[in-house]
């Protein structure tokens, strides 16, 4: 399955963005009230550090799947 989402046979239509769209704007406003909440209750290095372990972890995810892409790419461009 991630081969074919690697090699390009998985595309999202505008449609399907369009339609997700809703529901990034309400996770997006559940997520900014639950971190407004613990600033405010004085849990801003919690806060912080939450943050950061997402960024990480999320940048770590981000260079596997660019890793994977261009090596999936390369194999099926060479054979």
């Amino acid at each position: 399955m991630s081969i074919n989402i690697t090699i390009g046979g998985f595309d999202l239509s505008s449609a399907d963005l369009k339609n997700a769209f809703p529901a990034f704007l309400v996770l997006y406003l559940i997520i900014g009230i639950v971190l407004l909440v613990l600033v405010w209750l004085g849990k801003a290095a919690l806060v912080g550090r939450m943050l950061m372990t997402a960024v990480v972890v999320f940048s770590m995810v981000m260079a596997i799947a660019i890793f994977w892409s261009v090596l999936v790419n390369l194999l099926v461009r060479l054979f």
